[in-house]
């Protein structure tokens, strides 16, 4: 079942939906010539884009990152039809980047600095082949395997924690000091904000080398364990409660017309800025008037998570 109640108007992102095929709890809900239950199964790649139809030679509507589990309803051709575990988006990914979700294989701890990299062995010194894209398949001996970068949000399970590198349980080390227990979470969403400034903006972007505005607020909130979609006007309609601007405090919500960010005090916030293409901290005033000249909308909304 999603994470999140089914949308009245079946949002297509968000409903694993076809004409030939659909999810089971949606029989009452859509035709389609059947009704599957899926199977989970979690990615093994560093990032696995996610696009609307099986086809990479178009925009990525967002990114799944190592450990996460989706719910796969149909492979075919190379690609697997999914909907993510954690905020329900549906979409086609490589099907080469999953592997059969098994029972005692829940993740024990998160990526919680900006990046990291899973090195074959406990020399952190180790020489790097950062080959983006490299699968991590059990069994493989990381001596031969090229070293994988793990994006912030990324999930593992490790078998034995120590000073200074953690054994994965599927092989492999990652620094210690770059995780953090799952059931330990972030309280200031505004520290973690932080620590993406400077990345680059990139649209479907949901990862340490490249996020969108609602991506930057959907990894920085799962941090903090608060649930949260994955698109902007998503993140409008099921945060929080609406506030007047007379009210706005630190870590408060600011909503634009497709975009959003993160108020640092009342009059600044951090936010994956399209003006600047990067993680960026601006005057809200100042960048209001921007958009003005830009023939972009206003501050639509603010809200308190």
């Amino acid at each position: 079942m999603p994470a999140f109640p089914v949308p009245d108007d079946l949002d297509p992102c968000l409903t694993p939906a076809r004409a030939d095929i659909a999810a089971s709890w949606l029989k009452d809900r859509v035709k389609a010539t059947k009704y599957v239950e899926p199977t989970r199964q979690t990615v093994i790649t560093n990032i696995s884009n996610l696009y609307r139809t099986p086809d990479a030679d178009q925009a990525i509507e967002t990114q799944l990152l190592f450990g996460e589990p989706v719910d796969v309803f149909d492979v075919k051709d190379g690609w697997a039809w999914v909907q993510s575990a954690r905020d329900d988006y549906v979409g086609y990914i490589r099907s080469s980047g999953l592997k059969i979700f098994s029972g005692n294989a829940d993740p024990t701890h998160r990526v919680s600095n900006v990046g990291s990299f899973i090195f074959p062995d406990a020399n952190r010194k180790a020489a790097l082949d950062t080959s983006f894209g490299s699968v991590v398949t059990p069994g493989t001996s990381y001596k031969t395997t090229p070293v994988m970068p793990l994006s912030y949000g990324s999930l593992v399970r490790i078998a034995e924690q120590k000073d200074i590198m953690s054994e994965l349980a599927d092989g492999g080390f990652i620094p210690t000091a770059h995780l953090t227990p799952i059931d330990f979470h972030a309280e200031e969403p505004i520290a973690e904000a932080f620590r993406f400034l400077g990345v680059p903006y990139l649209w479907g972007g949901r990862n340490s080398t490249g996020v969108d505005c609602s991506s930057l607020i959907q990894l920085i909130l799962q941090a903090c364990n608060i649930k949260c979609p994955r698109n902007a006007y998503m993140q409008e309609k099921l945060l929080g409660r609406p506030i007047d601007r007379d009210n706005v405090q630190p870590g408060d919500l600011v909503f634009f017309r497709g975009h959003v960010g993160l108020m640092i005090d009342d009059t600044t916030m951090i936010h994956a800025s399209d003006r600047a293409m990067a993680v960026s901290i601006d005057d809200l005033d100042e960048y209001v008037q921007w958009r003005s000249k830009s023939g972009k909308t206003p501050v639509k909304m603010f809200k308190r998570i």
